[in-house]
């Protein structure tokens, strides 16, 4: 009997499109995570993160509040439920990100009593691509040890790829850097300030802000 013989016919796979994802975060155990770090560790790239009133501290002992992913855009948001604390405890940093493709966006945080060495107690941004902050506040952030920078926030980005930053109605009070920067230290930064206040801020240089290697435009 003659074998039938059949035309091999390709098959194309089609992957299934993967879009942004929100999770939730609230303390009482009513969301898809009870602590920042934890919905940061699961999240992938593009993903929002929800965060209901708390206040949210080291509770791994590593030294930092949240530690955002590498090489990821994450927006972490306060959902409107009360007041969204990064308390720092005067012995821990606040968030920290790195990466040179890494994007963040930060909307309605309060960061407490943050601590950190060298740089950045509240918000450290290692040469990321891209820092927004919306309605965040920094209180009470302090780097101690001599030529320290950035009680509040630092922005280090590269030479050759400055990072891009913008804050828009953020509040920096009573914040404070041993060497550079109280509130605010950007280096190798292009930066847009709108509408931020800064109160009661110190350092050696910079009290409020201490720019260097970039740019840095201030709206009101």
């Amino acid at each position: 009997m003659a074998l039938m013989r059949y035309p091999l016919l390709p098959i194309l796979l089609v992957a299934a499109p993967v879009f942004p994802a929100t999770l939730t975060v609230n303390p009482d155990g009513t969301a898809d995570y009870t602590t920042i770090q934890d919905a940061a560790n699961d999240a992938s790239h593009g993903d929002t993160i929800s965060i209901a009133a708390g206040t949210y501290t080291d509770d791994n002992g590593d030294g930092t509040v949240v530690v955002l992913p590498y090489n990821q855009t994450t927006t972490l948001v306060a959902d409107g439920s009360g007041d969204v604390v990064i308390d720092g405890e005067e012995t821990a940093q606040g968030i920290s990100a790195s990466g040179s493709a890494t994007q963040i966006d930060l909307s309605g945080l309060t960061f407490r009593d943050c601590r950190a060495e060298p740089r950045g107690a509240g918000l450290y941004a290692d040469q990321v691509t891209s820092v927004t902050l919306s309605s965040c506040t920094f209180v009470d952030c302090e780097t101690t040890t001599e030529f320290d920078q950035g009680g509040g926030i630092a922005i280090r980005g590269a030479s050759a790829a400055p990072t891009s930053a913008e804050l828009t109605d953020c509040s920096f009070w009573g914040c404070s850097a041993a060497g550079y920067g109280g509130g605010l230290y950007l280096t190798d930064t292009d930066a847009t300030l709108s509408s931020c206040t800064f109160s009661s801020n110190d350092s050696s240089q910079g009290g409020a802000i201490e720019v260097r290697f970039g740019s840095l435009t201030v709206n009101n």
